[in-house]
């Protein structure tokens, strides 16, 4: 399942994906977010609006 959230960490939209998922990403230690042009800074920021757990 891919989700898609907003600015402010909200999730938007779901559709059916092979990949991670957002339940995923709390059981890992560590998330590095990578993505290409500034276009995908904003989108960056939103993910860590995403009340998952403490980041360090």
């Amino acid at each position: 399942m891919a989700i898609f959230f907003d600015a402010s960490g909200q999730i938007v939209y779901r559709v059916p994906k092979l990949g991670l998922s957002i339940s995923d990403l709390d059981a890992m230690d560590l998330v590095v977010a990578v993505a290409g042009g500034h276009t995908k800074a904003a989108a960056i920021d939103a993910y860590f609006k995403i009340p998952l757990k403490p980041l360090i």
